[in-house]
Protein backbone atom coordinates (compact mmCIF):
# COMPACT_ATOMS: atom_id res chain seq x y z
CA UNK A 1 0.00 0.00 0.00
CA UNK A 2 1.49 3.57 -0.94
CA UNK A 3 2.06 6.25 1.88
CA UNK A 4 -1.19 7.83 0.73
CA UNK A 5 -3.35 7.72 -2.49
CA UNK A 6 -1.83 9.54 -5.46
CA UNK A 7 -5.46 11.18 -5.64
CA UNK A 8 -4.47 13.45 -2.45
CA UNK A 9 -1.68 15.53 -5.13
CA UNK A 10 -4.31 15.54 -7.95
CA UNK A 11 -8.18 14.94 -8.43
CA UNK A 12 -9.77 13.44 -11.90
CA UNK A 13 -6.90 11.21 -12.53
CA UNK A 14 -6.78 9.30 -15.75
CA UNK A 15 -7.80 5.43 -15.91
CA UNK A 16 -4.73 3.29 -16.45
CA UNK A 17 -5.57 0.22 -19.34
CA UNK A 18 -3.98 -3.18 -17.98
CA UNK A 19 -3.65 -6.36 -19.66
CA UNK A 20 -2.74 -8.98 -17.26
CA UNK A 21 -1.46 -12.30 -18.89
CA UNK A 22 -2.27 -15.24 -16.79
CA UNK A 23 -5.00 -13.36 -14.65
CA UNK A 24 -5.68 -15.47 -11.45
CA UNK A 25 -8.59 -14.82 -9.27
CA UNK A 26 -6.66 -13.72 -5.80
CA UNK A 27 -7.42 -10.66 -3.25
CA UNK A 28 -3.86 -9.78 -3.45
CA UNK A 29 -3.66 -9.08 -7.06
CA UNK A 30 -1.33 -6.23 -7.21
CA UNK A 31 -3.51 -3.46 -9.30
CA UNK A 32 -6.79 -4.36 -7.43
CA UNK A 33 -6.87 -1.09 -5.45
CA UNK A 34 -6.87 0.96 -9.12
CA UNK A 35 -9.56 -1.41 -10.02
CA UNK A 36 -11.75 -0.36 -6.75
CA UNK A 37 -11.62 3.13 -7.35
CA UNK A 38 -12.17 2.86 -10.51
CA UNK A 39 -9.18 4.22 -12.05
CA UNK A 40 -8.51 0.36 -14.15
CA UNK A 41 -9.53 -0.95 -16.84
CA UNK A 42 -8.07 -4.38 -16.95
CA UNK A 43 -8.04 -7.43 -19.98
CA UNK A 44 -7.22 -10.73 -18.41
CA UNK A 45 -5.99 -13.60 -20.35
CA UNK A 46 -6.47 -17.09 -18.71
CA UNK A 47 -7.01 -20.35 -20.84
CA UNK A 48 -7.99 -22.38 -17.90
CA UNK A 49 -11.66 -22.74 -17.70
CA UNK A 50 -12.42 -22.39 -13.92
CA UNK A 51 -10.23 -19.68 -12.76
CA UNK A 52 -11.29 -17.32 -16.07
CA UNK A 53 -15.00 -17.80 -14.52
CA UNK A 54 -14.13 -16.86 -11.29
CA UNK A 55 -12.30 -14.06 -12.62
CA UNK A 56 -15.69 -13.14 -14.88
CA UNK A 57 -17.98 -13.57 -12.19
CA UNK A 58 -16.37 -11.38 -9.72
CA UNK A 59 -15.76 -8.33 -12.80
CA UNK A 60 -17.12 -5.28 -12.28
CA UNK A 61 -17.02 -2.16 -14.33
CA UNK A 62 -15.10 -2.31 -17.70
CA UNK A 63 -12.79 -5.60 -16.90
CA UNK A 64 -13.39 -8.74 -18.92
CA UNK A 65 -11.41 -11.86 -19.07
CA UNK A 66 -10.14 -14.18 -22.61
CA UNK A 67 -9.55 -17.56 -22.91
CA UNK A 68 -6.78 -17.19 -25.52
CA UNK A 69 -3.13 -18.21 -25.56
CA UNK A 70 -0.74 -14.92 -25.98
CA UNK A 71 2.39 -15.45 -27.48
CA UNK A 72 3.99 -15.22 -31.41
CA UNK A 73 0.25 -16.46 -33.34
CA UNK A 74 1.96 -19.96 -33.82
CA UNK A 75 0.42 -23.30 -32.58
CA UNK A 76 1.11 -23.95 -28.96
CA UNK A 77 0.24 -27.22 -27.26
CA UNK A 78 -1.01 -25.71 -23.57
CA UNK A 79 -0.16 -27.69 -20.53
CA UNK A 80 -2.96 -27.02 -17.91
CA UNK A 81 -1.42 -28.10 -14.49
CA UNK A 82 -3.27 -28.96 -11.19
CA UNK A 83 -2.38 -25.65 -9.96
CA UNK A 84 -3.12 -22.73 -12.74
CA UNK A 85 -0.55 -20.82 -11.39
CA UNK A 86 1.42 -23.04 -13.08
CA UNK A 87 0.09 -23.93 -16.35
CA UNK A 88 2.00 -23.06 -19.24
CA UNK A 89 2.74 -23.70 -23.45
CA UNK A 90 5.94 -25.21 -22.14
CA UNK A 91 6.12 -28.70 -20.58
CA UNK A 92 7.68 -29.02 -17.03
CA UNK A 93 10.68 -30.90 -16.77
CA UNK A 94 9.40 -33.05 -14.15
CA UNK A 95 13.29 -34.62 -13.68
CA UNK A 96 13.79 -31.19 -12.44
CA UNK A 97 11.14 -30.45 -10.01
CA UNK A 98 11.09 -33.79 -8.46
CA UNK A 99 14.31 -32.44 -6.34
CA UNK A 100 11.87 -30.01 -4.78
CA UNK A 101 9.24 -30.04 -1.83
CA UNK A 102 5.79 -29.42 -3.68
CA UNK A 103 6.18 -28.67 -7.06
CA UNK A 104 5.64 -32.42 -8.54
CA UNK A 105 2.28 -31.98 -7.63
CA UNK A 106 1.50 -28.40 -8.02
CA UNK A 107 2.67 -28.99 -11.37
CA UNK A 108 1.03 -32.12 -12.61
CA UNK A 109 0.07 -32.14 -16.15
CA UNK A 110 -3.60 -32.64 -16.08
CA UNK A 111 -4.74 -31.62 -19.78
CA UNK A 112 -3.31 -30.99 -22.68
CA UNK A 113 -4.74 -28.96 -26.02
CA UNK A 114 -3.63 -27.51 -29.10
CA UNK A 115 -4.17 -23.94 -29.83
CA UNK A 116 -3.25 -21.14 -31.42
CA UNK A 117 -1.33 -18.37 -29.91
CA UNK A 118 -2.82 -14.28 -30.44
CA UNK A 119 -0.13 -11.75 -30.45
CA UNK A 120 -0.16 -8.88 -28.22
CA UNK A 121 -0.36 -6.47 -31.14
CA UNK A 122 -4.18 -8.44 -32.23
CA UNK A 123 -5.58 -7.56 -28.92
CA UNK A 124 -7.76 -4.11 -29.69
CA UNK A 125 -7.14 -3.04 -26.18
CA UNK A 126 -3.51 -3.03 -26.32
CA UNK A 127 -3.75 0.04 -28.50
CA UNK A 128 -3.82 1.95 -25.52
CA UNK A 129 -2.28 -0.59 -23.02
CA UNK A 130 0.01 1.26 -20.20
CA UNK A 131 0.69 -1.76 -17.70
CA UNK A 132 1.27 -4.98 -18.88
CA UNK A 133 1.71 -7.76 -16.19
CA UNK A 134 3.02 -11.13 -17.32
CA UNK A 135 2.42 -13.75 -14.31
CA UNK A 136 1.81 -16.74 -17.00
CA UNK A 137 4.88 -19.43 -16.72
CA UNK A 138 7.17 -19.49 -20.31
CA UNK A 139 6.33 -16.13 -21.97
CA UNK A 140 9.64 -15.23 -23.44
CA UNK A 141 11.44 -13.28 -26.22
CA UNK A 142 9.35 -14.09 -29.20
CA UNK A 143 6.15 -12.85 -27.66
CA UNK A 144 7.13 -9.72 -26.73
CA UNK A 145 8.94 -9.57 -30.36
CA UNK A 146 5.14 -10.31 -31.55
CA UNK A 147 3.29 -7.09 -29.23
CA UNK A 148 6.33 -4.66 -30.63
CA UNK A 149 3.56 -2.08 -31.09
CA UNK A 150 1.92 -2.47 -28.05
CA UNK A 151 5.21 -2.67 -25.85
CA UNK A 152 6.05 0.77 -27.85
CA UNK A 153 2.93 2.81 -25.78
CA UNK A 154 3.43 0.71 -22.54
CA UNK A 155 4.71 2.44 -19.48
CA UNK A 156 5.42 -0.44 -17.47
CA UNK A 157 5.98 -4.09 -17.51
CA UNK A 158 5.77 -6.38 -14.29
CA UNK A 159 6.82 -10.26 -15.82
CA UNK A 160 7.34 -13.62 -14.24
CA UNK A 161 10.96 -14.70 -14.91
CA UNK A 162 12.54 -17.95 -14.47
CA UNK A 163 16.16 -18.15 -12.86
CA UNK A 164 15.98 -21.70 -13.06
CA UNK A 165 14.02 -23.20 -15.63
CA UNK A 166 11.08 -25.72 -14.22
CA UNK A 167 9.62 -26.31 -17.62
CA UNK A 168 11.49 -27.48 -20.95
CA UNK A 169 12.29 -24.68 -23.56
CA UNK A 170 11.20 -22.22 -20.79
CA UNK A 171 12.83 -18.35 -21.53
CA UNK A 172 15.20 -17.84 -18.70
CA UNK A 173 15.38 -13.99 -16.82
CA UNK A 174 18.40 -12.74 -19.54
CA UNK A 175 16.22 -13.72 -22.05
CA UNK A 176 13.66 -11.42 -20.96
CA UNK A 177 15.72 -8.58 -19.82
CA UNK A 178 17.59 -8.30 -23.20
CA UNK A 179 14.33 -8.45 -24.55
CA UNK A 180 13.00 -5.74 -22.39
CA UNK A 181 15.34 -3.17 -22.45
CA UNK A 182 15.88 -3.42 -26.23
CA UNK A 183 12.31 -1.95 -26.51
CA UNK A 184 13.08 1.05 -24.32
CA UNK A 185 12.62 -0.59 -20.71
CA UNK A 186 15.20 -0.03 -17.59
CA UNK A 187 14.97 -3.21 -14.66
CA UNK A 188 13.54 -1.49 -11.83
CA UNK A 189 13.22 -4.17 -9.32
CA UNK A 190 12.32 -7.91 -7.96
CA UNK A 191 8.55 -7.34 -6.68
CA UNK A 192 8.93 -10.87 -5.46
CA UNK A 193 10.75 -14.11 -5.42
CA UNK A 194 9.88 -17.26 -4.92
CA UNK A 195 11.43 -20.80 -4.55
CA UNK A 196 11.36 -24.49 -2.95
CA UNK A 197 13.67 -26.32 -0.35
CA UNK A 198 15.23 -29.10 -1.97
CA UNK A 199 13.95 -32.78 -0.71
CA UNK A 200 13.55 -33.97 1.99
CA UNK A 201 13.80 -30.54 3.68
CA UNK A 202 11.48 -28.31 4.84
CA UNK A 203 11.74 -24.56 5.73
CA UNK A 204 9.59 -24.35 8.76
CA UNK A 205 5.97 -25.54 8.71
CA UNK A 206 5.77 -24.25 5.01
CA UNK A 207 6.60 -26.53 2.06
CA UNK A 208 6.19 -23.43 -0.14
CA UNK A 209 8.87 -21.71 1.14
CA UNK A 210 12.27 -21.44 0.02
CA UNK A 211 15.59 -22.13 2.65
CA UNK A 212 18.19 -20.84 0.11
CA UNK A 213 17.28 -21.91 -3.51
CA UNK A 214 15.45 -19.04 -5.52
CA UNK A 215 13.42 -20.34 -8.69
CA UNK A 216 11.75 -17.68 -10.04
CA UNK A 217 10.98 -13.96 -9.71
CA UNK A 218 8.18 -11.28 -10.55
CA UNK A 219 10.81 -8.20 -12.21
CA UNK A 220 9.51 -4.85 -13.18
CA UNK A 221 10.34 -2.52 -16.04
CA UNK A 222 10.23 0.64 -16.42
CA UNK A 223 10.49 3.21 -19.59
CA UNK A 224 14.06 4.27 -19.08
CA UNK A 225 14.47 7.17 -16.63
CA UNK A 226 16.71 9.23 -19.30
CA UNK A 227 14.10 9.57 -21.85
CA UNK A 228 11.11 10.52 -19.31
CA UNK A 229 10.97 14.07 -20.97
CA UNK A 230 10.18 12.67 -24.50
CA UNK A 231 6.80 10.89 -23.23
CA UNK A 232 3.98 12.90 -23.85
CA UNK A 233 2.05 14.26 -20.77
CA UNK A 234 -0.76 11.81 -20.21
CA UNK A 235 1.67 8.89 -19.99
CA UNK A 236 3.90 10.95 -17.45
CA UNK A 237 1.21 10.99 -15.24
CA UNK A 238 -0.08 7.69 -15.42
CA UNK A 239 3.54 6.30 -15.04
CA UNK A 240 3.58 8.40 -11.72
CA UNK A 241 0.17 6.78 -10.76
CA UNK A 242 1.31 2.92 -11.48
CA UNK A 243 5.06 3.49 -10.02
CA UNK A 244 2.93 5.50 -6.75
CA UNK A 245 0.30 3.07 -6.27
CA UNK A 246 1.78 -0.48 -7.14
CA UNK A 247 5.53 0.12 -6.16
CA UNK A 248 5.56 2.72 -3.82
CA UNK A 249 8.52 3.69 -6.25
CA UNK A 250 8.18 7.28 -4.94
CA UNK A 251 11.90 8.32 -5.62
CA UNK A 252 11.17 7.38 -9.51
CA UNK A 253 7.46 8.59 -9.26
CA UNK A 254 8.90 11.99 -8.46
CA UNK A 255 10.93 11.70 -11.31
CA UNK A 256 8.47 11.58 -13.49
CA UNK A 257 6.09 14.01 -11.93
CA UNK A 258 8.75 16.50 -12.40
CA UNK A 259 9.36 15.67 -16.12
CA UNK A 260 4.78 16.46 -15.91
CA UNK A 261 5.19 19.37 -13.88
CA UNK A 262 8.21 20.57 -16.59
CA UNK A 263 5.75 20.17 -19.58
CA UNK A 264 2.46 21.34 -17.68
CA UNK A 265 3.76 23.79 -15.55
CA UNK A 266 1.33 22.25 -13.08
CA UNK A 267 3.41 22.43 -9.87
CA UNK A 268 2.66 19.35 -8.83
CA UNK A 269 6.62 17.94 -7.95
CA UNK A 270 6.95 20.33 -4.89
CA UNK A 271 3.60 19.23 -3.27
CA UNK A 272 4.18 15.63 -4.08
CA UNK A 273 7.52 15.79 -2.37
CA UNK A 274 6.62 18.07 0.58
CA UNK A 275 3.97 15.01 1.16
CA UNK A 276 6.45 12.38 0.93
CA UNK A 277 9.13 14.17 3.60
CA UNK A 278 6.15 15.20 6.03
CA UNK A 279 5.29 11.90 6.21
CA UNK A 280 9.56 10.35 6.25
CA UNK A 281 8.10 7.53 4.09
CA UNK A 282 10.39 4.76 4.46
CA UNK A 283 12.39 2.61 1.62
CA UNK A 284 9.56 -0.17 2.51
CA UNK A 285 6.74 2.07 1.63
CA UNK A 286 5.70 2.45 5.02
CA UNK A 287 5.54 6.12 6.41
CA UNK A 288 5.44 8.30 9.34
CA UNK A 289 4.32 11.20 10.54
Amino acid sequence: MPAFPFSEILDGLPTITIIDIGALPDDKVLYRPLMRRGLARVVGFQPDQRPREALAEAARGPHHYRAEVIGDGSPCRYHRCEDPAFSSVCAPDTALIARFQNLKSQMRVVETSDARTVTLDAVPEAASLDFLKVTARGVGAGTLAAGEAALARTLAVHIHVALVPLYHGQPGFAEIDTSLTARGFRFHKFAGLGGRTFKPLVAGDNPNAPLSQFLWADAVYVRDFMGFDDLEEESLLKLTIILHELYSAYDLAALALRAFDAKTEAGLWPAYVKRLTSRRVSATGSSKK
